[in-house]
């Protein structure tokens, strides 16, 4: 059984403006919301496995502020200039929860044998999961997130003649983003006994043994009595005056099974830390655009931009170790041309782009610093997070027009070439077909394709109208989308190719010419197309199934 999800916001926005005699305008906008978002999910199956706990709990506010002055239009030079602030506070919380089947669930053929030999076995296979609450590690239990924004702009347009403009603008921003972070069990479920004595750090309370469930050398009086414990509640054996004698007694295979609950239990807590600070992302950004544009006549207009932007880094925890991700800075530059043929029937405008990437964010294979030390075994041990790939290039073509032509019809179209391309990327996950084990640690995917950027795609339209019945209007469109392949995984696996696919949207309705009232049925891909929307290896989001909606509008 799955909960409903549970969501809810709240926002208010309050508006200033004044006017001057000189034609500025000043306006001011204050503006908070906040969101609030619960998803206690079943995992899906028939068994006690995650016990209506999948997903985030996030309370979310921000507050904003924007103070704008505006110039009057006309002349050599108008201006926009101004200050903008937000403060955003998330506390985000990863809860999961286990169920009694749990443990069967996890453990790996050699666990489930051995416990699933014996009443205590299978008694150690259910408790060891059963009811334990983590806010879990991924990439941190509990999230204090606390980002500040303050940034000052400007924007002029220079209009030198009545055919050149020059557009130029400046923003400069300083960010800082801070993130405070917790792993921990929430609670400790049905059994307590089976934890170990600690991880990372954090004391659990448990004792120590090995692998084959022997009691470590380390333990004290008060650990040696809880292990006394767990052979009572699971074995039956009688607790003695001498601390540990009673675990002591229990057969090899007794201890065995001890050993694999508390490894399934270990397996599924996973990374704990206690509550600390990651390093924070602090640091000032600049956004530049310059833009000419010449009007070779009334109807065509020729333009050349450059941009200059910067995606604020992030302050993150791999594991409980702080990972800052560094800004992602872009340069793009544009020749486009804007024109109406056809006496102005037909509207054109096309435009080559590129953009060069430095430090793009997106998954990244590096080193798992808390795993390599945890295993201690002269093994290097990696994981994907959030990080920066070197070099992106982006470049391409693009096209749109509307042609009104033909009466009552209203015929669009809009396409894009794309060649999207790690430019410089050494340290990309290995794709699932490459295998994990044996395989080089990373793979280079230097001018290889950007995930999830198809070569091509486009889309055409059409819509007719027709006066019928006096004050009434017949309606209909129709819509095609076309996509290219793409790899919808960051890994490039051969398993993550999304194939080509065509997508058609119709609709036809009846309503007033005034808009008073419209009724209109909507059919959502007519051809049932099964394209899915991304898949991996071990996953796979289908596509959205063929949809018929009745749509009513109007207005009083």
């Amino acid at each position: 059984m799955s909960w409903p999800l549970v969501t809810g916001s709240h926002g208010a926005t309050a508006e200033f403006i004044q006017r001057f005699d000189s034609g500025h305008q000043l306006t001011a906008i204050s503006a908070y919301k906040d969101y609030h978002f619960n998803a206690v999910n079943d995992e899906g199956t028939p068994f006690d496995i995650g016990r209506n706990s999948g997903g985030f709990l996030n309370d979310y506010r921000q507050l904003s502020q924007e103070l704008r002055i505006t110039s009057p239009l006309g002349g050599l030079l108008d201006y926009q200039a101004g200050l903008y602030a937000i403060k955003v506070n998330n506390d985000a919380q990863y809860q999961k929860v286990w169920g009694n089947d749990a443990g069967a669930w996890f453990a790996n053929e050699a666990q489930y044998k051995s416990l699933d030999a014996d009443t205590a076995g299978r008694q150690l296979l259910q408790n060891s999961l059963a009811n334990l609450d983590v806010a879990y590690s991924s990439p941190a239990g509990r999230q204090d997130i606390r980002n500040t924004s303050v940034a000052a702009f400007g924007q002029a347009n220079w209009h030198f003649s009545p055919e050149l403009s020059v557009t130029t603008g400046l923003r400069v921003t300083r960010e800082n983003r801070r993130n405070t972070a917790q792993s921990f069990i929430r609670n400790t479920g049905s059994a307590p006994e089976l934890n170990g004595v600690a991880v990372n750090g954090v004391a659990l309370g448990g004792f120590a043994s090995d692998a084959k469930g022997l009691l470590g050398v380390g333990n004290n009086a008060t650990q040696l009595q809880l292990a006394d414990q767990v052979a009572a509640k699971y074995f039956g054996k009688t607790a003695t005056v001498t601390p540990g004698e009673a675990y002591a007694s229990l057969s090899d295979k007794q201890k065995q099974q001890v050993a694999y609950a508390k490894a399934i239990r270990a397996a599924q807590i996973g990374v704990l830390f206690d509550r600390r600070e990651a390093e924070p992302y602090v640091a000032t950004q600049p956004a530049l655009v310059l833009s000419p544009s010449y009007k070779f006549s009334p109807d065509a207009t020729g333009y050349v931009s450059w941009q200059h932007g910067e995606k604020a880094g992030i302050a993150q925890f791999v594991n409980g170790l702080s990972y800052k991700v560094a800004p992602e800075k872009t340069d793009s530059f544009e020749l486009g041309y804007k024109t109406a043929l056809l006496k102005r029937s037909l509207v054109l405008n096309a435009d080559v782009f590129l953009a060069n990437i430095r430090n793009y964010q997106q998954a990244v294979r590096v080193v798992d610093d808390y795993t390599t030390q945890l295993n201690n075994n002269g093994q290097i041990s990696y994981t994907s997070v959030t990080g920066n790939v070197p070099k992106v290039r982006v470049s391409g073509l693009e096209i749109d027009g509307v042609y009104s032509g033909i009466s009552n019809t209203v015929l669009r179209f809009a396409g894009a070439y794309n060649l999207a391309k790690y430019r410089n990327f050494p340290n990309a996950a290995q794709a699932a077909e490459n295998g994990w084990a044996g395989a080089a640690p990373y793979a280079d995917y230097s001018g290889r394709p950007l995930a999830g950027a198809p070569k091509l795609s486009f889309n055409i339209g059409a819509d007719y109208r027709r006066p019928v019945w006096g004050d009434k209007e017949f309606h209909t469109s129709a819509n095609v989308a076309f996509s290219s392949s793409y790899y919808s995984d960051n890994s490039l696996s051969s398993y993550s190719v999304v194939p080509k696919s065509w997508l058609v949207d119709y609709a036809v309705g009846l309503g007033k010419l005034d808009k008073g009232f419209d009724v209109s049925v909507v059919v959502k891909n007519l051809f049932n197309d099964k394209t899915p929307q991304a898949q991996t290896w071990n996953s796979y989001a289908p596509a959205l199934p063929r949809t018929f909606s009745l749509v009513f509008s109007g207005k009083l």
